[in-house]
């Protein structure tokens, strides 16, 4: 393929599920989510900066069992849906 560089996410080492949100305002890219283990911890995350870094944006309390799908909302930045396999979906959004 021409035209596109594909690089490795050296913090990310497992991805169970990935998905886009709304840029941040400024950013002319979009949010990036994933369920996954990024630095050695599992949990679901959200990078701004084109995967760069990641911030957690779940905590060990709220696991929710097995959890494959996640995505940000395309019209409100920082809104993320999670789909918790069986048992719902769980709407995020920051404080």
């Amino acid at each position: 393929m021409t035209g596109y560089d594909f690089m490795t996410m050296d913090k990310v080492s497992t991805i169970y599920g990935f998905g886009f949100g709304k840029a941040k305002p400024g950013n002319n890219y979009p949010a990036l989510y994933l369920i996954g283990v990024v630095n050695g911890q599992y949990g679901f995350f959200r990078s701004d900066d084109t995967a760069r870094t990641w911030v957690r944006i779940n905590d060990d309390q709220h696991q929710y069992g097995l959890v494959l799908h996640i995505c940000g909302d395309m019209q409100e930045y920082g809104r993320v849906y999670v789909g918790t396999h069986g048992r719902g979906i769980i709407m995020g959004a920051p404080l």
